[in-house]
């Protein structure tokens, strides 16, 4: 796979949009709700591996938390409420 991955939910809803780089997913990640709001975003580097600022959100579209990830290790340094 190389390129824009769109998957979907089975009753056609878009679920994430992936880059992929030599087949692995390398590059900016965007996760939905079925509702369409924004899931989760951010970065992913030689796989499922988080890089960099990765932002969640709650299912109402606000956001919840901050991560700060470095190749997978991911530290919350932001969290509603703090």
């Amino acid at each position: 796979i190389q390129g824009k991955l769109k998957t979907y939910y089975s009753s056609g809803e878009l679920k994430e949009i992936v880059d992929f780089d030599n087949g692995e997913e390398n590059g900016e990640i965007i996760e939905y709700y079925r509702n369409g709001k924004i899931k989760s975003e951010g970065r992913l580097i030689n796989g499922n591996n988080r890089d960099g600022l990765y932002k969640i959100y709650s299912e109402e579209g606000e956001l919840i938390q901050k991560q700060q990830c470095d190749k997978g290790n991911c530290i919350t340094i932001w969290t509603i409420g703090q």
